[in-house]
């Protein structure tokens, strides 16, 4: 059971990861420029999650008393344990410093993500148009405005029941990572047997993502099934949960709502494969090119995480 739920929080962590695909419209080159940034997400992943996670599993037993301590900064963290037990006293104010900067970094990243996306459901009529307002430099002030006041969340943590407010919130965000990774997933199967109903190799795509489409329906079928297992601890008998049955399955509520209701209000149908206009976004990107890179010099030819 505490595999299990370890999903649940992984979810969390790793939400916002797909952002980069958000950024495309505003990114050079970005028919060269977002695969390959894909690419290195996986391996900084691989580096800085999986291994760096392993080499803790190896230095912290898990009988360490710290571990469940609730401290409110970072002497709980594992690493800080780790280095603890090494006797380096300089790395707790490491991890603050490196924690303080990633939240700050993931905030900016939802808010491009967020601003970005009410910005392109406006524009195909999905949302208000008033989201389609932008200033002088292109920014959608208006859906960033609307995302942004969103951070006054932040000020709940002040209250003594901050605790409780971020296992709703990272409930809630963690089934809404899994929500939208099962759609990009379905989404990405329809792409995928569109080009194979129409009769277009995959070739033609600038480009294509490897182990498809078994790699998509696995990752489908595990999101829904980690989805829908999300909040398991609220069924088991005596221990019913409305704060944990309400943040894992909320929004799976919200979802079906608001695509159900969109479909019947617009009354809009389901395009089908023989119809998804594939071949003319392939036209679109053989017509507009992307530059040719620029040769790297200097330390740049060493840059593989980052450049």
């Amino acid at each position: 059971m505490g595999f299990w739920t370890v999903f649940s929080n992984a979810a969390y962590a790793y939400s916002g990861v797909e952002n980069i695909s958000v950024a495309a419209a505003e990114a050079r080159s970005p028919r060269r420029n977002i695969p390959r940034a894909a690419k290195r997400i996986f391996w900084r992943v691989l580096i800085f999650y999986v291994l760096s996670i392993f080499m803790v599993t190896l230095l912290v037993p898990s009988s360490d008393p710290n571990l469940l301590s609730s401290t409110g900064t970072a002497a709980d963290s594992p690493f800080v344990i780790a280095a603890t037990r090494a006797n380096i006293p300089v790395i707790p104010s490491i991890i603050n410093f490196i924690v303080l900067t990633s939240a700050w970094s993931a905030g900016n990243s939802t808010l491009l993500g967020g601003s970005r996306t009410l910005f392109g459901l406006a524009q195909h009529r999905h949302a208000p148009a008033l989201f389609k307002r932008t200033n002088r430099w292109g920014v959608p002030y208006v859906a960033v405005a609307v995302v942004g006041i969103w951070v006054a969340l932040g000020y709940m943590s002040l209250s003594s029941s901050a605790e409780t407010i971020f296992v709703w919130l990272q409930d809630l965000i963690a089934a809404a990572a899994l929500v939208g990774w099962s759609i990009s997933c379905i989404v990405y199967l329809r792409f995928y047997y569109a080009l194979k109903k129409q009769g277009i190799s995959r070739d033609e795509v600038p480009w294509k993502g490897p182990l498809q489409p078994y790699a998509a329906w696995f990752s489908l079928v595990s999101f829904v099934i980690l989805l829908l297992t999300g909040g398991y601890t609220a069924f088991i008998n005596g221990h019913w949960n409305t704060q944990i049955f309400i943040g894992s399955y909320l929004d799976i509520f919200i979802v079906f709502c608001l695509y159900l209701g969109y479909k019947l209000l617009m009354k809009t149908r389901v395009i089908p494969l023989s119809e998804v206009p594939v071949r003319r976004f392939i036209d679109i990107a053989k017509q507009y090119p992307d530059p040719p890179e620029p040769s790297k010099t200097g330390w740049r030819k060493f840059n593989l995480l980052w450049e």
